[in-house]
C-alpha cells in the first residue's frame, strides 16, 4: 500500500465508487490491508451491499441535469459536498453525474487553494503523524503540509503522481531539507530497506538479552 498513498486510495473509493475489493486489487494487496488503509485515512464505509452507482439513478432528477450541475459546481463555485447538502443526497451521487456528464472537477490544488481563499481550513496532525490542512466544514477536502511544501519547492507538475517522502522517516518535521520527491517504487523501495533494518535491529537486540 506504500506505493500509493493513502489518501489516492480514499479518493478511489468516495468519489470512483470503487469497492474496498476494487482498490485491494488496484494496489496488489489483499481486502484487509486495503480496508485498513482506508480506515486510517478516515473513510466512512458504505454500508455492505449497497450500489451507490444504482442509487445515483433514484431521487430528485433536477442534480442530475448537467446545466445545473455546471452551475452549482463552476458558476457558484460550490463544492461536490455542498451540492450533495442541497439536494440531501450523496456527494458520490455529485460526483457519478458529474463524470458521466463529464464535467470536470477540481483537482487537489485547486481545491485546497478554494479551501484556504473562503478560510475553512483547520490545521492538525492526523493520526498516522501527518501534518494537515483540512476544511472545517466537514467536506473532508485535505492536504498534507509536506506536498504543499514540496509543491512549493518544485512547482505542481514536478509533484504530481509522485510521492513525498520524509528522509529522516519523522512524518511531522516538514523542513524542506527533509523532503523528497520519489518515483513511487523508489519510494516503495526505501521503506522496504527501512523494515528490514528495524527487523535486523530488533533481532540484535533481542538476541543480546
Amino acid at each position: 500500500m506504500l506505493t500509493v498513498e493513502r489518501e489516492e486510495a480514499r479518493r478511489l473509493y468516495e468519489e470512483e465508487l470503487y469497492s474496498i475489493q476494487d482498490i485491494a486489487d488496484e494496489f496488489s494487496t489483499n481486502y484487509a490491508t486495503a480496508r485498513k488503509e482506508l480506515q486510517k485515512a478516515g473513510v466512512e464505509f458504505r454500508e455492505p451491499g449497497t450500489n451507490h452507482k444504482q442509487e445515483a439513478e433514484k431521487g430528485d432528477p433536477e442534480y442530475r441535469d448537467p446545466d445545473v450541475l455546471e452551475e452549482l459546481y463552476h458558476g457558484q463555485e460550490l463544492s461536490t459536498r455542498e451540492i450533495a447538502d442541497r439536494y440531501d443526497i450523496s456527494y458520490e451521487t455529485v460526483t457519478y453525474w458529474m463524470d458521466k456528464h463529464g464535467i470536470d472537477r477540481r483537482d487537489r490544488k485547486e481545491a485546497a487553494e478554494r479551501a484556504l481563499s473562503t478560510g475553512h481550513v483547520a490545521y492538525r496532525t492526523n493520526h498516522c503523524g501527518y501534518e494537515e490542512w483540512t476544511n472545517s466544514d466537514q467536506s473532508k477536502n485535505r492536504m498534507f503540509v509536506h506536498r504543499l511544501l514540496a509543491i512549493a519547492e518544485h512547482g505542481f507538475d514536478a509533484v504530481a503522481g509522485m510521492d513525498v517522502h520524509h528522509k529522516n522517516w519523522i512524518k511531522w518535521d516538514n523542513r524542506t531539507e527533509n523532503i523528497d520527491v520519489l518515483d513511487p517504487s523508489e519510494h516503495q523501495r526505501r521503506h522496504n530497506q527501512q523494515e528490514r533494518e528495524m527487523s535486523f535491529l530488533k533481532a540484535t537486540l533481542n538476541g543480546g538479552r
